[in-house]
């Protein structure tokens, strides 16, 4: 895992090089670190943290196959990302522009609190 995006990866959700990784669709041992929109559409952020998730060789081999689709991959991340930024919102400082203006509104409308404010 020496690719700067895998190390992003690790770092932001705070795990140890030998540490157990969950696959984010069926929570097996994760393998790879995907990029939901392929590199090969290349858009600017393509390694943020909004674009990489953690799966297992057979479902990153789904991805690829399209069998599992781009959303259904972005749906699966973004459930990931927001409970762990639930848990651990001093994260989102972290975030790229992109990533935490989608994010933030993510946590907003999953926010427990929320029908107290309305």
């Amino acid at each position: 895992m020496a690719k700067s995006y895998k190390q992003k990866y690790l770092k932001f959700f705070q795990y140890g090089h030998d540490e157990f990784v969950p696959d984010e669709i069926d929570g097996s041992q994760a393998m790879d670190i995907h990029h939901v929109r392929f590199r090969s559409t290349s858009h600017k952020n393509q390694h943020s943290i909004f674009n990489i998730m953690a799966i297992n060789r057979e479902n990153h081999n789904r991805c690829h196959s399209r069998y599992i689709t781009e959303e259904q991959a972005q749906f699966h991340h973004d459930e990931f990302v927001i409970r762990f930024l639930i848990s651990n919102r001093e994260k989102l400082k972290e975030l790229d522009k992109t990533s935490l203006e989608y994010y933030s509104s993510k946590l907003i409308e999953s926010d427990p609190y929320k029908s107290i404010i309305k």
